[in-house]
């Protein structure tokens, strides 16, 4: 096995299931050799120093079921975002940006940055400070 560039870290290679798309179409498995990726994970080991699993898992569409979406316009998310405030409240949709936010640091750091600005958002509606 070859040794990964600085700054990658070695996937592990592994075989892909077949199956069939909605549309009929017929995939065939295949075997996906390992790779080196850019290593994109924190220096560190929060669960050895903190025991917790850190924020937890997401909820795929919790804000989508309101009309949330980073790739809509400013005032379309703020809309989407104040239904969200009225169906779970500022402190909950607070949580749930923060929780994308952190979560998308080091994958998408250009969305990453549009949630923080959603949060923060959030955060003066209903008066929390920084």
């Amino acid at each position: 096995m070859k040794t990964c560039k600085r700054g990658t870290i070695r996937r592990s290679g592994y075989t892909r299931r077949a199956y069939t798309r909605k549309s009929g179409t017929r995939v065939r498995g295949a075997s996906v050799a390992s790779a080196c990726n850019t290593n994109r994970g924190a220096a560190g080991e929060w669960t050895v120093t903190h025991k917790s699993a850190g924020i937890g898992k997401l909820k795929a569409g919790r804000l989508a079921q309101y009309g949330y979406s980073s790739s809509k316009t400013t005032h379309a998310r703020h809309i989407a975002l104040g239904k969200a405030i009225k169906a779970h409240g500022a402190l909950a949709v607070y949580r749930m940006l923060n929780a994308v936010y952190v979560y998308s640091k080091r994958t998408s750091p250009s969305k990453s940055a549009l949630y923080k600005l959603d949060r923060d958002y959030v955060g003066k509606l209903a008066g929390y400070k920084h």
